[in-house]
């Protein structure tokens, strides 16, 4: 089935509803997902999770979707405490005297899948290293079920789902993932794995693949638009 995919949003909302309008307006109703990291950075973290519920996309965790939730339910994690360090702000301030909604939103972070593995493409954040090959092969097959065990047992390490920048494996379908900005999408050909995250927070492009039967078939890039990163 045809499918859309967005990379990291960072709180753009508007740059994330002209990139819905633009993607509706060639492929129409077709399913949305996303790379995670929703918030943080961008000015509207509190509208792009109502958009995303509102037009029910499906969303994978992102590291700073995890800071943001650990913050509000172990303070003391030290990932709570790095949350502080990484844009943190510009969420706070979306959310002020909206504490309800604040709290609706928790809920609905704290339900995110690590991935999300479908037929013909594999879904996360920061992607499957191929430093993990042993842990997630039996005879030369990936296990995704041992992939999740991996996913579990590493949310909080440098080298895990959310957090990993290094090569990434070949699982034999296409990895679609953000966390490692790019100027543009970039594809490699070799691990079958294209990156996504094109610096919306930066003043940049949100982009999006459409994905096929395991294969990128169309891309956009929507420019940020200046409400989303300026006051």
């Amino acid at each position: 089935m045809m499918k859309a995919i967005v990379g990291d949003i960072h709180g753009c909302y508007h740059t994330l509803t002209e990139l819905y309008k633009t993607v509706n307006a060639k492929y129409g109703n077709i399913p949305f997902y996303s790379t995670g990291d929703l918030v943080d950075r961008g000015l509207h973290s509190d509208l792009v999770i109502s958009f995303i519920l509102e037009k029910n996309f499906q969303v994978v965790m992102g590291n700073h979707d995890y800071m943001f939730m650990m913050n509000a339910v172990n303070p003391k994690n030290f990932l709570a405490e790095l949350w502080f360090y990484n844009g943190c702000e510009t969420t706070l301030i979306s959310y002020r005297e909206k504490d309800k909604l604040k709290e609706q939103h928790l809920e609905y972070l704290k339900r995110l899948p690590l991935f999300i593995n479908l037929e013909d493409v594999f879904i996360s954040h920061a992607g499957v290293p191929k430093d993990v090959k042993s842990i997630v092969t039996v005879r030369k097959e990936i296990d995704f079920k041992l992939v999740e065990e991996w996913a579990k047992q590493s949310v909080e390490t440098e080298n895990g789902i959310l957090w990993t920048r290094r090569d990434l494996l070949n699982i034999k379908k296409l990895q679609v993932v953000g966390h490692t900005p790019k100027r543009k999408i970039v594809y490699l050909p070799k691990s079958n794995v294209v990156y996504i995250d094109t610096w919306a927070f930066y003043d940049k492009f949100l982009s999006a693949v459409i994905v096929d039967e395991g294969k990128i078939i169309d891309q956009f890039s929507i420019p940020t638009i200046k409400a989303d990163v300026y006051d």
